[in-house]
């Protein structure tokens, strides 16, 4: 629930959410922030690890990537994943996307690509 509703950690521990839980399943202990914080640190670890293999095992793959401004006008990058299984079938990954505070001219652009393909 908080990370498919975008929802802060502290969320789990506010009065009106502990209410809810003690009159929908009292007997259920609401983790923590700091229990969900590791809980989505190992899932991203183990995605992660997942991610590269997959990308290691692939004959050849492409990369696209776009910068992007949001509503509350913070910059981004969002690089992707592209490579075809042996299967034939198209697969295309997320690497991250990552706030991008400098200008967004090219050698700002190409040291962020450098930076984030090195860690996969």
């Amino acid at each position: 629930m908080v990370v498919k509703d975008y929802l802060p950690l502290s969320f789990v521990e506010g009065d009106g959410f502990l209410k809810l839980m003690n009159i929908v399943a009292p007997e259920y202990k609401v983790p923590t922030r700091n229990t969900i914080k590791s809980c989505i640190a190992k899932l991203y670890d183990e995605q992660k690890k997942r991610l590269i293999s997959e990308i290691s095992s692939a004959k050849s793959a492409s990369l696209t990537m776009d910068t992007w401004t949001s509503t509350a006008t913070e910059s981004y990058i969002t690089v992707t994943e592209h490579h075809i299984t042996d299967n034939l079938e198209l697969k295309a990954n997320v690497l991250c996307t990552r706030a991008m505070p400098e200008r967004h001219t090219g050698d700002n652009i190409a040291n962020k690509l450098q930076s984030i393909v090195s860690e996969f």
